[in-house]
C-alpha cells in the first residue's frame, strides 16, 4: 500500500513520501454500490468525512462535509476532478467511471489550492484506458427501497377517543363559544379509516445500467462509458432518471501527447417537497408534513372517485383538525420538475522537456444548464392559493485554465534523497445567468 500512486494536487506522489493526511478511496470499494450519485459513496470510505442527504429524496444534493462545519457559509469541499475544480454538485457523476478518490483533509495537503480549499479537498481521477485489445464491460443493478421505521399512526377509533379525551379536558378553559363538540363511537361507520403514510410511501425501485470499452496501443488509449440510471422515491410522484457518457483518450509519444476527459449528463428530476412547513419565503409546503397531520377520519375520495381536495365540505371542520388537506390531492395539484444539463472536462497536451521536467498545460470546462418548473393547482383558500406558474433557467459557466512545470529528481549515492519542485499558474473566469418568471390567476 505504501507504493501506491496517489493524486495531491497538480502532480502524482508515491504514498511512501507523503506525510500529510489523505484518505484514498479505490474503485473497487465503491463500484458495486447501488448507488445513484458518485457523492453517495463517499459515505462511510474515509475517516473525518461525514455524508448527509438532507430529506432522502431522489436526486437531492448531499452535503460533505470533511472535519467538520468550519464557516456560517458554504462548508462544500472543493473537488478536483482529472484536474478541473468545482465545488457543484456531483450526483450528476457516476461511480462506474472512478479510479481513484484522494481526500486532502489537512492544510499542509490542501493549501496548494489556496482560499477555495478551506472546507476541504476531494481529487477525483476517472479511468483511463490501458494498453491492449480492447474490453467491454457491462454492469447493472436493481433494487427496491423500502420507507422503514415510519411513525404508528391513530386509527379513526382511537383518534376519536383521544379527541373526545382532550375537548373534555380542555373545554373548561375555553371560551364557552368556541368550545369543540364531542362524538359518540357511533358515527364511525360515517367516516373514513385512512392511514395516510400507507398511502404516500411505496416501495421504490431503483437500478443503473453502464456500458463501458477500453483500450490501447503504443501511441495512445480510449475509454467510453454510456450510463443510465433511475431512482423512484419511496415518497409518491418523486423519481430521478439520469443519463451520462464520458469518453476519455490521449494520443502521442513518450516526449508529446494530448488528450481529453470529457462527460456530458442529463437528468430530469420530479420533486414533491418533503421537508418544511410553507411558513416563509422559499419554503415549500411539505407532502411529508400533511401525510403526519391528516387526520384519519379524512376520506380520500367523494361519491364520484374524485379527490376530496380539503375538510371545507365535509361538515364540522374542527373534526379534522390542522390536516385539514388531502396529501394524496396535495400531491396530484404539484407539478415540480428540474431538468440539468452539464458538460464537464477538459483538454490537456503534455511535453517531457527533459526526463526529469515536464509541462502541461490544460484547459477545462464546466457547463450547467438548469430548468426548473414548479406548477401548484388551487386546492384551497389556504393551500396553493391562486394556482400559479414558476420559470426559472439558470446557466453556470466556468471555464479554467493552468499551466505547470514540474522537476523531480533523486540525488545521493543511493538517490535517496528526492528533490521536486512545482511551478505553476491558473486562471478561472465564472459567468451565471439566471431569469426567472411566474404567473397567477389560472382558470
Amino acid at each position: 500500500m505504501l507504493e501506491d500512486v496517489v493524486v495531491v494536487g497538480y502532480k502524482k506522489e508515491i504514498k511512501s513520501n507523503i506525510s500529510s493526511a489523505i484518505s484514498t478511496v479505490k474503485a473497487e470499494n465503491i463500484n458495486q454500490l447501488p448507488l445513484s450519485g458518485l457523492d453517495q459513496a463517499l459515505q462511510g470510505q474515509a475517516a473525518g468525512v461525514q455524508v448527509t442527504q438532507t430529506t432522502g429524496a431522489p436526486g437531492d444534493d448531499i452535503a460533505v462535509r470533511i472535519r467538520g462545519a468550519g464557516t456560517l457559509g458554504s462548508n462544500n469541499p472543493l473537488y478536483i476532478i482529472d484536474g478541473v475544480p468545482t465545488t457543484g454538485n456531483i450526483n450528476m457523476f457516476s461511480i462506474s467511471d472512478i479510479e481513484s478518490i484522494e481526500i486532502l483533509k489537512d492544510a499542509a495537503s490542501a493549501s496548494i489550492y489556496g482560499s477555495r480549499s478551506a472546507n476541504g479537498v476531494i481529487v477525483i481521477t476517472t479511468k483511463k484506458g490501458k494498453k491492449g485489445a480492447p474490453t467491454f464491460n457491462f454492469d447493472s443493478y436493481y433494487g427496491i427501497q423500502e420507507a422503514n421505521r415510519l411513525p404508528e399512526l391513530l386509527n379513526t377509533e382511537d383518534y376519536l377517543l383521544i379527541r373526545n379525551e382532550a375537548i373534555n379536558n380542555a373545554n373548561s378553559l375555553r371560551d364557552p363559544i368556541r368550545q369543540l363538540d364531542t362524538y359518540d363511537l357511533a358515527i364511525l361507520d360515517t367516516l373514513g379509516n385512512v392511514n395516510w403514510l400507507d398511502q404516500v410511501f411505496n416501495p421504490a425501485p431503483t437500478q443503473r445500467y453502464s456500458l463501458s470499452a477500453s483500450g490501447g496501443g503504443d501511441h495512445g488509449n480510449f475509454y467510453l462509458l454510456g450510463e443510465y440510471s433511475s431512482q423512484e422515491g419511496v415518497f409518491k410522484k418523486q423519481k430521478y432518471d439520469k443519463y451520462l457518457l464520458r469518453f476519455n483518450g490521449d494520443i502521442g509519444t513518450k516526449r508529446f501527447k494530448v488528450g481529453n476527459n470529457i462527460s456530458f449528463s442529463y437528468t430530469d428530476r420530479d420533486v414533491i417537497n418533503s421537508s418544511g412547513d410553507g411558513g416563509g419565503p422559499g419554503n415549500e409546503l411539505s407532502g411529508i408534513r400533511y401525510a403526519l397531520i391528516a387526520a384519519p377520519v379524512f376520506p380520500i375520495y367523494d361519491q364520484n372517485g374524485n379527490y376530496i381536495n380539503t375538510s371545507a365540505s365535509l361538515g364540522d371542520p374542527t373534526l379534522y383538525g390542522d390536516g385539514n388537506a388531502n396529501p394524496l390531492a396535495f400531491i396530484d395539484a404539484t407539478d415540480w420538475t428540474v431538468q440539468r444539463y452539464r458538460f464537464f472536462g477538459n483538454v490537456f497536451a503534455e511535453y517531457k522537456i527533459l526526463d526529469n521536467l515536464t509541462f502541461r498545460t490544460n484547459l477545462g470546462a464546466d457547463i450547467l444548464f438548469q430548468d426548473e418548473t414548479i406548477f401548484k393547482e388551487r386546492l384551497s383558500a389556504a393551500i396553493y392559493d391562486p394556482t400559479s406558474l414558476n420559470r426559472g433557467n439558470v446557466t453556470d459557466r466556468t471555464m479554467i485554465w493552468n499551466n505547470t512545470l514540474d522537476y523531480s529528481t533523486s540525488i545521493g549515492a543511493s538517490n535517496d534523497h528526492n528533490v521536486s519542485l512545482l511551478l505553476g499558474m491558473e486562471a478561472i473566469d465564472n459567468r451565471t445567468d439566471y431569469l426567472g418568471a411566474s404567473a397567477r390567476n389560472f382558470s
